[in-house]
């Protein structure tokens, strides 16, 4: 029997994914596969109005329907549910044990790449377009802007390599969330901690947000935005990467980018499932999240060279094993009973 990477002949994914979502997956669905044949289309699959990304994969006597749902909200789409042999979740509800086992698969937190080369995502673009074919124009419209973001606002994977942090600086910028007055206070807090922990240099605060004001945080507010290449830059060199449960509690991207860039995570409480759990002191470090707890989680980080290295390390060992693009790949395979 041919190699699995040689066995399966043709890829169908449905044509209403989000690119800015799921290039994350896809690329590294095609390098695990790269004698089969890509087909974009909506034939024979169920309406997919959470441009969640599905796929089948067509072996010579087989075919499994896999779907890989990044969205926010804990629960899941029911039709592709239906549809589905294996359906696997980013942000599952803590108690996923609960759930389906003969179909759920719970994934790691994911975010926005952009495929190398750039051209790849232009490909797809003008496939995907092509396969929507006489949809209504507002179909293809919300098709075509996840391509333009990729395109516009995200590097490649390749980009996310770890470096140690030093011990006298810290970068952080986030949104300010219109719903979500928690995080905004947790995110505030730490601001306020780095801005008042002796030998640290602060640098950051909330973004400036485009369109209405979220009031109560002036004093938190940075003055300008910043792209992400320089983003990712000051991260790297930050001593500490900040973490909280974001939109409907689920695991932002920061968490995938922090774990991606080996960083040490000060994070309060984790509310969704994981493939494995982040354990204190080992991947990361939780704090209450009031500014006092906090502040001495920091002085206590910058004087422990030793135990930042470890976090570190573990942080990266954790994404590559649990979260990159193929080790979620590799879990939902797995459940499918495909063995890479």
């Amino acid at each position: 029997m041919p190699p699995l990477s040689k066995s399966v002949t043709s890829i169908t994914v449905h044509s209403s994914f989000s690119a800015l979502y799921y290039g994350y997956y896809l690329e590294a669905l095609l390098q695990q596969f790269p004698y089969a044949r890509l087909r974009f289309s909506g034939k024979g699959m169920p309406s997919n109005n959470r441009n969640i990304f599905c796929f089948t994969l067509v072996l010579p006597h087989e075919k499994i329907k896999l779907v890989i749902d990044a969205e926010d909200p804990e629960n899941p789409d029911e039709a592709l549910l239906q549809w589905s042999d294996v359906y696997g979740k980013v942000n599952l509800p803590a108690n996923a044990a609960d759930w389906n086992s003969e179909k759920f698969v719970c994934l790691g937190p994911s975010f926005g790449v952009r495929p190398q080369p750039k051209w790849k995502a232009i490909n797809w673009l003008v496939r995907n377009q092509l396969a929507i074919g006489g949809i209504n124009k507002e179909v293809r419209k919300a098709n075509l802007w996840p391509y333009y973001a990729v395109l516009k606002d995200r590097l490649a994977l390749s980009k996310y390599i770890p470096e140690q942090g030093r011990s006298d600086y810290l970068f952080f910028t986030a949104t300010l969330w219109k719903k979500e007055a928690q995080t905004n206070e947790f995110r505030a807090n730490f601001i306020r901690a780095g801005r008042s922990t002796p030998g640290i240099v602060f640098e950051g605060g909330f973004a400036p947000r485009r369109i209405g004001t979220v009031e109560g945080f002036e004093n938190e507010t940075w003055n300008g935005r910043i792209g992400l290449p320089e983003y990712l830059q000051k991260m790297k060199r930050s001593m500490v990467a900040f973490n909280t449960p974001a939109v409907m509690g689920c695991h932002g991207w920061k968490l995938g980018e922090y774990l991606a860039l080996g960083k040490v995570i000060l994070s309060t409480p984790l509310l969704r499932a994981l493939p494995s759990p982040l354990e204190h002191g080992k991947h990361i470090w939780y704090t209450n999240g009031t500014e006092q707890d906090m502040k001495s989680a920091l002085e206590m980080l910058q004087k422990n060279e030793g135990l930042r290295r470890s976090l570190e390390q573990n942080a990266r060992a954790y994404f590559d094993q649990y979260a990159s693009p193929s080790a979620s790949l590799k879990i939902l395979f797995r459940k499918a009973g495909i063995e890479m």
